[in-house]
């Protein structure tokens, strides 16, 4: 769990209450959804079960930035692969002016996104902009 990220029941408990909230209210729709982390070996906070059961899924690395590239790429992968992962969310993880971030090889990130039709974040918080205009 990751900035006081969701338990898998309180995940569950919140995805009930929106089916609930999608039942009373039938003219407009509410998504259950989650950003969590790819963990250091490229496993996923959550596992199949959990995710299969929400609208939207985003993945993250939000740890471990010293791995070598190689890793790196083998975490984000792992994540694009997984058919319940719909985005990956700011994808060199940098916060400008209190951290680097990590280093992935964005040319083979963008090619495996467009292969697996997941969406890549462009992250426009001034503090953030992980996409540079060259890629």
């Amino acid at each position: 769990r990751v900035a006081n990220g969701l338990s898998v029941d309180r995940l569950l408990k919140q995805n009930e209450e929106i089916k609930k909230l999608n039942q009373a209210y039938p003219e407009i729709d509410i998504y259950s959804g989650t950003e969590m982390d790819i963990l250091p070996d490229g496993r996923l906070d959550y596992d199949d079960e959990v995710l299969a059961q929400l609208d939207y899924v985003i993945a993250a690395i939000h740890q471990s930035f010293n791995q070598s590239e190689e890793e790196i790429m083998k975490r984000l992968e792992a994540a694009c692969r997984n058919p319940y992962v719909r985005h990956i969310a700011h994808p060199t993880g940098r916060i400008i002016g209190r951290r680097d971030g990590y280093a992935p090889n964005m040319t083979k990130l963008i090619e495996l996104c467009r292969e697996t039709g997941t969406v890549l974040e462009i992250n426009a918080n001034p503090k953030r902009l992980d996409l540079s205009a060259e890629v």
